[in-house]
């Protein structure tokens, strides 16, 4: 009896990722529109698709199940969290009324954001000279990959941060090591007036 008890209740649960990955399978267009309103690539669709398809079928055969589940629970929890996250940024409102906890939202994500802040100054600091201004470099080059990319735009910003990378390195190949921060100004400067002038043929005004 707990055998048939059991097979039932990993049915059942298995049944929601399946039922699940059948929505996706027919509607791959629109779920991938979906899914790239909020941020996210849509190629993250198949895998995805694949994951609710593999894992369930794991539970139900009882092929490595506590695993299975394991992961399945993590993904549950990383996709709400992130979706919950676009949410929030998008309409804090309308997130609230659906049901979203925006300040625990806003909580951690300020709490993931200060972690990476410290992972990363812990690096840089076993590498560079730390004075009080060590921070100023990283700060004009996160300002200027958000004014290439956008807010909220995860792929641009990926662009744009590799285009910084590949620029500073043909700076410092031509113009030498002491110039390549410089270059970096000088590019966030042309930046910013092209897209005033840019921006300028756009402004219109009421007569």
């Amino acid at each position: 009896m707990s055998n048939l008890v059991d097979l039932i209740a990993r049915l059942l649960i298995s049944a929601l990722f399946l039922i699940s990955a059948y929505n996706k399978i027919f509607s791959i267009d629109g779920t991938m529109s979906w899914m790239e309103g909020f941020g996210i690539p849509g190629m993250l669709l198949y895998p995805t698709i694949v994951l609710e398809i593999i894992l369930p079928l794991f539970i139900i055969v009882g092929y490595k199940a506590q695993l299975s589940a394991g992961l399945l629970a993590i993904f549950c929890i990383a996709t709400a969290f992130i979706f919950h996250i676009s949410t929030t940024a998008q309409n804090a409102r309308a997130a609230k009324i659906l049901g979203v906890d925006t300040e625990k939202v806003y909580a951690a994500t300020f709490g993931i954001n200060a972690a990476l802040c410290g992972i990363a100054g812990a690096l840089i600091a076993i590498t560079l000279t730390l004075h009080p201004y060590v921070g100023l470099p990283y700060t004009v080059r996160s300002f200027m990959i958000v004014i290439v990319a956008g807010l909220g735009n995860l792929p641009a910003v990926a662009l744009s941060g590799m285009g910084l990378g590949v620029f500073e390195e043909f700076a410092d190949y031509i113009l030498g090591t002491e110039f390549r921060i410089g270059a970096v100004f000088l590019l966030l400067v042309f930046i910013l007036v092209y897209r005033r002038f840019k921006l300028a043929k756009k402004r219109e005004y009421l007569k």
